[in-house]
């Protein structure tokens, strides 16, 4: 082995080193706010298991189950039974990532406040209450971002109750 093999090998390290590092904090920050839609949309999918399957207390299985989210206290949702006065969980968003805000039905801004996303037994279908007044529309979309507000998510709940998590553009 010579010198100059050792110089290339050792310029390599430090070229692949040095990406790593410099795209580590955006990388960190795109993979936090993934956990965070997925969680969120995981915490809808328990809501509305709970609505439909069989989690009741006292014999009766009428309670309607759902989510709060709030912009003002953008930092945690709660999961709640029955109205969202009955906090059954409270997730915390960790890492500065936060809610931004709502879009709902096919208004294209986004709007700041409470939203509940409600799901009553039987029906697997979602019910959207957005600042204590029911909205009759086909989807409401939460938007995530990240600490720099440089990267953006978009959880898209349907009146059918289908969830998916997309990017917001």
């Amino acid at each position: 082995m010579t010198l100059v093999e050792l110089m290339v090998v050792v310029a390599i390290f430090i070229v692949v080193t040095g990406i790593t590092i410099f795209d580590y904090s955006s990388f960190k920050s795109s993979v936090s706010l993934n956990n965070l839609a997925n969680d969120i949309s995981l915490s809808i999918r328990k809501a509305q298991s709970y609505a439909i399957g069989a989690k009741g207390s006292g014999g009766y299985f009428t309670d309607g189950y759902g989510v709060h989210f709030s912009t003002d206290n953008n930092s945690s949702f709660a999961v709640f039974a029955d109205n969202s006065s009955n906090v059954i969980e409270e997730l915390y968003i960790k890492g500065g990532d936060h809610i931004s805000g709502f879009i709902i039905g096919n208004d294209t801004d986004i709007k700041e406040g409470d939203l509940n996303i409600s799901f009553i037994r039987p029906d697997p279908d979602a019910i959207f209450s957005f600042n204590n007044s029911n909205k009759d529309v086909f989807k409401v979309e939460i938007i995530l971002s990240n600490k720099n507000n440089d990267k953006y998510k978009k959880i898209e709940v349907t009146n059918t109750g289908q969830i998916s998590v997309k990017n917001y553009e």
